[in-house]
């Protein structure tokens, strides 16, 4: 099973196998984006290996599927309420509130590195139903529903990231091959292809060990690592189109599987020395290059840390909007336009009069680094609102600001309640 643990440690001689059990793959995942949650990673020490959530202070709050005897490749969802990861061959569902489990995947074929799609309807993993490793897609909503092969190639393809259309290119999925490499060779790249499995395209193509794909919340840029000179690994950013590249760790550890928050502005990452029994440590560092990196796992010489995954925080926990704002909508992009609405719940005035007439609303997404109105509505006298905007998947939030009620003569501050989003063909 070619995988980008096997190949980094086939460049890495002075790594001892033992350290870190072999088989395994890059995580699989993009980071939704919403509120800064939990980092998942997982921790080993030779003997067990679990999934663990690890707060922002590095503080552990539990594991998620119990001990396991491999390395589990794992994603959570948008809404940050569940995670899949692999266990024994198969793909393995948990709700992240009540712990309760569900298989997903069963049989004779190896799955593993699964990944939710934006709306987390549809699955992508990695399976050798057809003798090598290939990218498939199942609809979790429709259990009759026969899993399609998306690169269908004689090379090994593994770690999909399922990434929604941000800036108009398109839903893709980056994930890494060997295709139009020598399969024995350490020339791994990062590609993307379409959910109907057209368009591959090779982003990295040169003779380097490319892997681990990571989706900015944006849609349109990837962290991923790759081998330098000296055959340590490297974290590095990307356009979604391969272009714009940049290193971002340039130290003699190997830094690798990079996964970003999902306020789209930190990336958490493995470093591990490049010792004799050397453990990895989750670090976060800013998404940009010439910063520096600091620790959140815990520092240990027998206990190791890799593969972090930075969860959406469900139900606006943490790194909300201000009071007034919502947290941001997310929309799944359908070659649609949406019609987003809703109402407004205000406080009310002291006089009977209410605050929920001509609220103006505006509806914004996030480009070029901060939120920008795409439109402007007031709420009708019912106090709701309906406004038909195009279709750009991304980070979203409906804004409402302070203004007069001209009939009661009070001041109202509004704060939108949850949005409703309708889809329609254009």
């Amino acid at each position: 099973m070619a995988s980008a643990r096997v190949l980094r440690l086939a460049g890495a001689a002075a790594l001892v196998a033992a350290a870190l059990p072999l088989g395994a793959s890059t995580p699989a995942a993009a980071s939704w984006p919403g509120g800064n949650g939990d980092v998942f990673a997982v921790q080993y020490d030779g003997t067990d290996t679990s999934i663990v959530r690890l707060d922002a202070n590095g503080q552990i709050g539990g594991t998620v599927g119990g001990n396991l005897t491999e390395f589990s490749n794992f994603a959570t969802d948008a809404d940050g309420e569940r995670l899949v990861y692999s266990r024994g061959g198969d793909i393995v569902m948990v709700d992240l509130e009540t712990a309760e489990e569900t298989p997903i995947t069963s049989g004779e074929a190896v799955d593993t590195d699964p990944a939710f799609s934006f709306d987390g309807r549809y699955l992508v993993y990695v399976s050798n139903a057809d003798g090598d490793q290939d990218i498939y897609m199942r609809d979790l909503t429709d259990p009759g529903f026969t899993p399609v092969n998306l690169t269908n190639n004689e090379a090994d393809d593994w770690a999909p990231a399922f990434g929604n259309d941000g800036t108009g290119h398109g839903d893709l999925i980056a994930y890494v091959s060997l295709e139009g490499s020598d399969p024995n060779s350490l020339d791994s790249d990062v590609w993307t292809v379409a959910p109907d499995g057209t368009g591959k395209t090779n982003l990295t193509n040169n003779n380097d060990n490319d892997f681990g794909p990571n989706w900015h919340p944006s849609f349109d840029m990837l962290a991923y690592s790759s081998q330098d000179d000296a055959g340590r690994d490297q974290i590095h950013t990307m356009s979604w189109d391969g272009t714009g590249k940049d290193q971002l760790t340039t130290d003699a550890n190997f830094n690798y599987e990079p996964a970003w928050s999902p306020d789209g502005t930190k990336i958490a990452f493995t470093k591990q020395p490049a010792g004799i029994n050397s453990v990895g440590r989750i670090f976060v560092m800013p998404g940009e290059p010439g910063n520096e990196a600091t620790p959140l796992s815990p520092a240990s010489t027998t206990v190791g840390f890799d593969r972090a995954d930075w969860q959406a925080g469900p139900g606006c926990e943490v790194d909300c909007e201000p009071p007034g704002e919502l947290q941001p909508v997310l929309f799944l992009n359908l070659r649609k336009h949406v019609v987003v609405s809703g109402g407004v719940e205000g406080p009310g005035d002291t006089t009977g009069g209410t605050c929920g007439v001509g609220t103006p609303i505006q509806i914004q997404r996030y480009s070029k680094g901060r939120f920008r109105t795409i439109a402007d509505v007031t709420t009708n006298e019912n106090g709701t609102f309906s406004r038909k905007v195009a279709d750009r998947t991304g980070r979203y939030r409906l804004r409402s600001t302070q203004f007069t009620d001209e009939a009661n003569g009070t001041t109202c501050l509004a704060a939108t309640s949850p949005a409703r989003v309708h889809r329609h063909r254009r």
